[in-house]
């Protein structure tokens, strides 16, 4: 799906794409090749993968997904460079039973759900905001090898569960205005990196208060 018009799609619609091929972009040379910048692409359900089918969906562009996004099981999504964003209101906005690819791509949670807490898909993260007037709990444990960012009128209560950020060759940040609780468990961080502050700049270099 490719173009620099826009996509929207009402509540109770979705989208499945299926083979390999690349989500976002102006064009399509090949399956993985990114070319362009898209439109506004927004879905309701997004679903990448049959679920039968070893393939591969490249995002090649900025997407948002306003209730619930599934990496079918047999199917790779490579976020590459760029940010889905999960508006979801039902309590579990992404589902993984495929494979994410991580990359340099971004997640933000932005949704509110006003039941209860929203969950954080347990897998590993690139970078990974939290957004929203909301308390968020993981859903296992998490791995963000950049920057984690728990903006303003964020609470992400980790409880028990254990967090890593950073790697052992790259840098892990943990920034932002809102809160982080654990009750025991472990966070680690790895290689060079910040930890509070309201936005990340540079290691080392601290900006605003968290």
């Amino acid at each position: 799906i490719v173009g620099a018009g826009a996509i929207s799609q009402a509540a109770s619609g979705t989208t499945t794409l299926k083979g390999s091929g690349n989500l976002g972009g102006t064009s399509a040379a090949a399956a993985g090749t990114c070319s362009g910048t898209n439109g506004s692409f927004q879905f309701y359900n997004l679903t990448a993968g049959d679920a039968s089918n070893t393939k591969t969906t490249s995002a090649c562009g900025d997407i948002t997904v306003s209730n619930d996004f599934t990496i079918a099981a047999s199917q790779t999504f490579d976020a590459n460079t760029f940010t889905v964003t999960l508006s979801g209101t039902d309590g579990t906005p992404f589902t993984v039973n495929g494979t994410l690819t991580e990359d340099a791509g971004t997640f933000a949670y932005t949704g509110n759900y006003s039941s209860g807490s929203p969950t954080v898909t347990a897998t590993t993260y690139y970078t990974l905001t939290l957004s929203a007037t909301e308390t968020f709990v993981p859903g296992g444990t998490i791995i963000v090898n950049n920057l984690l960012t728990v903006d303003t009128g964020v609470t992400f209560v980790l409880g028990t569960t254990a967090l890593t950020v950073g790697t052992g060759t790259a840098n892990g940040h943990i920034v932002g205005a809102g809160a982080i609780t654990q009750t025991s468990g472990t966070v680690t961080l790895q290689g060079a990196g910040n930890l509070g502050g309201e936005s990340y700049a540079v290691a080392g270099g601290c900006t605003g208060m968290n």
